[in-house]
């Protein structure tokens, strides 16, 4: 690292673009800040243009002061939500019939679920008038493990059991005056819902759980000013092997509740990446409306399955221009879409919309035999004595650039696991129709990309 004499004779021009430039990383920028003063208050508006936030109280000093020092600069603000099952009971409140409880001498006093009212300010808007963009971040505490998170009727209390009852707004209320946890979320939403500034909100490992404060006029002119939206829905699987996807709350959630709290209030919104978890996928959340989001020009979807409802909502939307697909499924049962049907049913060029940017991704290995599913190590090597169908596809895939496939699968019922159908990616591979659809849609768009639909930049991405 270079010393503070010899940059702090630099021009503040200089300065600036040496740090903008050749320092990537705020980490980096932030170091070099902090050679002097004056470089410091040069690099701020740079080093400071995002602040990180938690919702712990022990943490409020600190983020009062640097906002109070580097507010001004701040264009995005990070707020990392840390969430706690219930305390246990004291001693004298506990049933006398009941031994499973936690000594309360083991539980953490700090391990309570609040929001700080500096935090609060924060999302309220109340300092850093230039933030436009907040990324909030749920950490549930060992990803929602343990007995006091909820009440059901399995006596289990945690992990995917925390939706296992389908809510309205009534059942939510209750909930919110009873679980630490879920009050904090409530909380979180209703300072957020009245910062009149936000247009871009990027939620992380959102809890399947309904809030009453998404309710009410502020709630949707909060929604209705957003012009960017991800959601990234938590899920997981319990230690029996069951998924979230197979409780009553997650699939009413996905599928009707965030459609009923954020798309149908979202009426200016340009820009929705929606991803639901890997390890509970549910074909409810395909159900998007037609009449959602009339100015969506951006979509990405991870972890759904493809259907008529998801290619009737992008016909609908005749400004979209971008639809990014990642780890995103086709049944292999009936009643099924093929990928090929899928494809197909956005290349028309006389029908809206006239997509010009499509991607395409899956980061996950297809299968071709029932072993190569279940592997886990980092490079599958097929057996010599595969079958001779399975070994001139892998040929295909290792000769041709061009070629790839695209995953069939059935949804296990009694466990909500997603397992490979082998069989159908094989007969769908050999018969050709999903890749040459697949290339079909991918000339229909670097068509209307040549032709300049879509107002930015396009960088097409046909991976």
């Amino acid at each position: 690292m270079p010393s503070a004499r010899g940059l702090d004779v630099l021009p503040v021009d200089v300065l600036q673009t040496l740090a903008t430039d050749y320092l990537p990383r705020a980490s980096d920028r932030a170091a070099l800040s902090a050679l002097s003063a004056n470089i410091r208050a040069i690099l701020a508006p740079t080093v400071f243009r995002a602040i990180r936030i938690s919702n712990r109280p022990e943490d409020a000093d600190a983020i009062a002061a640097v906002t109070a020092a580097y507010g001004q600069h701040a264009h995005y603000l990070s707020l990392d939500c840390f969430l706690f099952e219930n305390p246990p009971p004291e001693i004298g409140d506990r049933p006398a019939d009941h031994i499973d409880y936690v000594a309360p001498l083991t539980f953490q006093p700090a391990e309570i679920s609040q929001l700080s009212e500096t935090a609060a300010a924060l999302l309220r808007g109340d300092t850093l008038p230039q933030v436009r963009s907040f990324r909030i971040r749920f950490v549930p505490k060992d990803d929602f493990d343990g007995t006091r998170w909820v009440d059901d009727e399995y006596g289990q209390g945690g992990s995917i059991y925390i939706s296992i009852c389908e809510e309205d707004y009534i059942s939510a209320a209750a909930a919110e005056a009873k679980f630490q946890w879920r009050s904090v979320l409530s909380a979180v939403w209703r300072a957020l819902s009245v910062n009149h500034r936000v247009t871009r909100l990027d939620v992380r490992e959102l809890p399947p759980n309904i809030s009453t404060a998404w309710r009410g006029e502020a709630w949707l002119a909060f929604v209705s000013r957003l012009e960017h939206l991800s959601l990234h829905v938590w899920g997981s699987q319990s230690g029996n092997g069951f998924g979230s996807n197979t409780t009553p709350g997650y699939s009413s959630f996905v599928g009707s509740q965030l459609r009923a709290a954020f798309f149908d209030l979202a009426r200016n919104l340009r820009s929705l990446e929606f991803i639901v978890s890997a390890d509970s996928p549910d074909p409810s959340a395909s159900r998007l409306s037609a009449t959602n989001m009339p100015q969506l020009r951006d979509l990405a979807l991870h972890n759904f399955f493809i259907n008529r409802k998801l290619v009737g909502f992008v016909r609908a939307h005749r400004h979209l221009v971008r639809i990014r697909l990642v780890d995103c499924l086709a049944f292999s049962e009936r009643p099924r879409m093929s990928w090929a049907h899928f494809f197909a049913s956005l290349a028309d060029s006389d029908l809206p919309p006239r997509l010009a940017e499509l991607s395409v991704e899956t980061t996950r290995r297809v299968p071709l035999v029932p072993n190569e599913q279940f592997f886990s190590g980092p490079v599958f090597i097929p057996s010599p004595d595969e079958p001779h169908a399975v070994r001139r596809v892998r040929a295909r895939l290792e000769a041709d650039p061009k070629f790839r496939l695209f995953p069939y699968t059935y949804l296990d019922s009694p466990y909500g696991i997603v397992f490979a159908d082998e069989n159908v990616n094989l007969r769908r591979a050999k018969a050709g129709n999903d890749i040459a659809a697949y290339w079909r849609l991918v000339e229909t768009v670097k068509r209307n990309a040549a032709a300049g639909v879509g107002a930015e930049k396009i960088n097409l991405s046909a991976s």
